[in-house]
């Protein structure tokens, strides 16, 4: 009786926070009522364009950089196509509005409260902290991730940044699963998780380089008879994990645009400001951007979105 009334406490914290958090955003998401971002208009935009039968397709051409230059223009050849899928669901279910978009990314940015209340409380459990300190740790942790700000809105405002949130974070605690144990359905999770994460933003590549350098440290760690098993165990299915979400869409990419980069995602190093993001006549190129002169470049270089794959 007592293991079955732990265990219901136990899911009692993380389910409270998830409810919390639910709350929250759906009273932030009701005082927006259209999409206030470009971001958010195009992944809607496509959502809507997907339930109608006519593809991931979009009635706007957010860039120039890649071609082909007409309307409607296949979507995603700079962005990612998570955010459309996660507000599809809904819409598919509620109807094709912008409130049913918004429950998609409530829903899904409300796990960030449960998921930081488990890494705090992991974090605290390796401090060998008091029980009592680690449950107010924890639980504190999960009630700011559930309130603050800069969450709040991401999930208002369906957008890449909310995907992305959840799946980095997800990413990382089972990447520390991986590494302490490694193992193939592990891997395959984590791979899994990378995937989905780079579908949302493509910044999860850093957290792909991230997890191959912690592996290969603890590979040199391993005793050399068992480097070859550990590296099977750890490696391989992370990586059979990650190129089965991510193949069928670096082909559909191929097919078309003719490429699996993204076209515009050099350029945007390039940068001066940021409306240059949607240039026609005078694309961003490096020698524009050498022009300016060290202290100009290095001023810019704080700018939103200046140096790095703008809202990929």
């Amino acid at each position: 009786m007592v293991a079955v009334r732990d265990r219901a406490l136990a899911w009692a914290v993380p389910a409270g926070l998830f409810m919390l958090a639910i709350a929250i955003r759906s009273a932030a998401a009701g005082l927006v009522t259209f999409p206030t971002n470009e971001g958010s208009a195009a992944y809607v935009g496509v959502a809507q364009n997907l339930l109608e039968g006519r593809g991931l397709v979009s009635d706007a051409i957010w860039s120039y950089a890649t071609p082909p230059l007409v309307l409607p223009k296949p979507a995603f050849e700079l962005w990612m196509p998570m955010a459309t899928f996660m507000v599809a669901l809904p819409m598919g279910i509620l109807g094709a509005t912008f409130g049913a978009a918004q429950l998609g990314s409530v829903l899904l940015g409300a796990a960030i409260a449960p998921l930081t209340w488990l890494v705090a409380r992991e974090a605290t459990g390796r401090m060998t902290l008091p029980a009592g300190r680690r449950t107010a740790v924890a639980v504190s942790s999960g009630i700011i991730a559930a309130v603050i700000g800069p969450f709040v809105i991401a999930a208002a405002v369906p957008d890449s940044t909310t995907p992305f949130l959840i799946l980095g974070t997800a990413s990382g605690i089972v990447m520390a699963r991986q590494l302490q144990r490694p193992g193939w359905l592990v891997g395959l999770g984590l791979g899994g998780l990378l995937g989905l994460a780079y579908l949302s933003r493509q910044e999860a590549a850093y957290l792909g380089v991230c997890f191959a350098l912690l592996a290969l440290v603890a590979l040199r760690a391993a005793p050399v008879g068992g480097r070859r098993a550990f590296f099977g165990r750890t490696f391989l299915p992370t990586a059979i994990g990650g190129l089965a979400v991510v193949t069928p869409w670096l082909l559909r990419q191929l097919s078309v645009f003719g490429t699996l980069f993204p076209g515009q995602a050099l350029e945007n190093a390039y940068l001066s400001r940021n409306e240059q993001i949607h240039a026609y006549l005078e694309r961003p190129t490096l020698g524009s951007l050498l022009a300016q002169g060290p202290g100009t470049m290095l001023a810019i270089s704080w700018m939103p979105y200046s140096t790095t794959w703008s809202r990929c």
